[in-house]
C-alpha cells in the first residue's frame, strides 16, 4: 500500500511540484514527499491541484493516473498546439502507443489510423483532401490542434469512446472522424469529412467554458463542407442569402444558445463572411473574446469592426 497516497489525495493541496519532489505547508516545516514514491493515482491527485506545474508534466501525471478526461481539460485549454509545448507531444505519443495496443488498432499510416474496410483507399483519400481544405479554411489558425494520428473509423460498430450515436471524438490524442455509411459520391465524403475535421480543430482550440457559440460551430461546419465538395462558398450566393434574412434574422442568429434553433444556412453565410480569405486574419481575435466569455455581437464589433447591418451590405 502507498501509504502517502491518502495524504495526497485527502490533504490540504500542495504548494509546488515537479518530477523530484511535492511539496505542501506545513505546521513547522514544508512537508517534502518524492515524486518517484508517489503512487499513480497520488500524482494525477496532486497534478489536478498544481495548476502551475509545466504542462508536459502534468498532463504525463494525469494520463498516467487514468484521468484522461482531466489531462484532455488541460490540453484542450491550450492556446497553442502540443508541440508548443515541452516533452508533451512525447507523453501524448506514448499514450496513443498504449490506447492503440489495448484496442487493438492498426499502426498509423501516413498520420492516419484506419479502423474498419477501406477498399480502394476512398475514404482516406477523400480526407487527405479534406485537411488540405480545412487548412485553408483556417490558414490563420494553427490547425495541427492534435498530436499523433487522427483515427478514421468506418462502419456501423461503436468505435471505443463513440457509443450512442456521436461520429467525433475531440480529444487532442487519438481524436477519432467516424462515418457509418460512405456518400456515393466523392465530393460528398469529402465535404462531410471536411465538416467534421473543422469541427474537430474548433473543440481543440481552447474553447470557452460553455463551449464555442452554436452559430458558430455549424456555421464554420457549414463552410467546410461546400469547400470540400468544391462549391466555395460562392460570396455571391451567401451575400444573397444574408440580405434575404436580413439585419434582425442575423441579430437572432447570434444571440441564440441551442443548436436546434440555429438556421444552419444563415449561420455558413455569415462564417462565410468571417473567413473570406480578406477577413480571415481577423478569425482569431473572434476566438480569443469568445474564449474570455464575451458575446457574439460584441466580439464580433471588437474582432471585425462588423455588426448585423454590414452582414447584409457587404459581401
Amino acid at each position: 500500500m502507498d501509504l502517502a497516497q491518502p495524504f495526497c489525495l485527502l490533504g490540504p493541496a500542495p504548494i509546488s511540484g515537479d518530477e523530484r519532489a511535492v511539496v505542501w505547508r506545513g505546521a513547522l516545516l514544508p512537508v517534502v514527499l518524492p515524486s518517484a514514491g508517489l503512487s499513480p493515482a497520488a500524482r494525477a491527485a496532486c497534478a489536478r491541484q498544481l495548476t502551475a506545474m509545466p504542462v508536459d508534466q502534468r498532463v504525463d501525471w494525469l494520463l498516467s493516473g487514468g484521468d484522461e478526461p482531466g489531462a484532455w481539460q488541460v490540453v484542450t485549454g491550450l492556446e497553442r498546439p502540443p508541440s508548443a509545448y515541452g516533452r508533451l507531444d512525447a507523453v501524448l505519443a506514448a499514450w496513443s502507443a498504449r490506447e492503440s495496443a489495448r484496442l487493438g488498432w492498426p499502426a498509423p499510416a501516413g498520420g492516419l489510423v484506419l479502423v474498419g474496410a477501406d477498399p480502394g483507399g476512398r475514404a482516406v483519400n477523400q480526407l487527405r483532401g479534406a485537411l488540405a481544405d480545412v487548412g485553408e479554411l483556417y490558414a490563420a489558425l494553427p490547425t495541427q490542434r492534435w498530436s499523433g494520428a487522427l483515427v478514421l473509423a468506418l462502419g456501423h460498430d461503436d468505435p471505443p469512446g463513440l457509443a450512442g450515436g456521436r461520429d467525433l471524438l475531440a480529444r487532442p490524442a487519438l481524436p477519432v472522424l467516424r462515418v457509418r455509411e460512405l456518400p456515393s459520391g466523392d465530393d460528398e465524403l469529402r465535404g462531410l469529412l471536411a465538416a467534421r475535421l473543422a469541427a474537430l480543430v474548433l473543440a481543440l482550440n481552447a474553447p470557452p467554458a460553455n463551449g464555442w457559440p452554436p452559430w458558430l460551430r455549424l456555421g464554420v461546419a457549414e463552410v467546410a463542407q461546400a469547400k470540400g465538395r468544391g462549391q466555395g462558398p460562392s460570396p455571391r450566393a451567401m451575400h444573397q442569402l444574408r440580405s434575404e434574412a436580413g439585419t434582425a434574422a442575423i441579430a437572432a442568429l447570434l444571440a441564440e444558445d441551442t443548436v436546434g434553433a440555429v438556421d444552419r444556412r444563415l449561420a455558413g453565410a455569415v462564417a462565410a463572411w468571417l473567413l473570406n480569405a480578406r477577413r480571415a486574419p481577423h478569425f482569431p481575435a473572434l476566438l480569443a473574446r469568445l474564449r474570455t466569455g464575451e458575446r457574439s455581437p460584441a466580439a464580433l464589433q471588437a474582432a471585425y469592426q462588423c455588426d448585423p447591418e454590414r452582414l447584409v451590405r457587404e459581401r
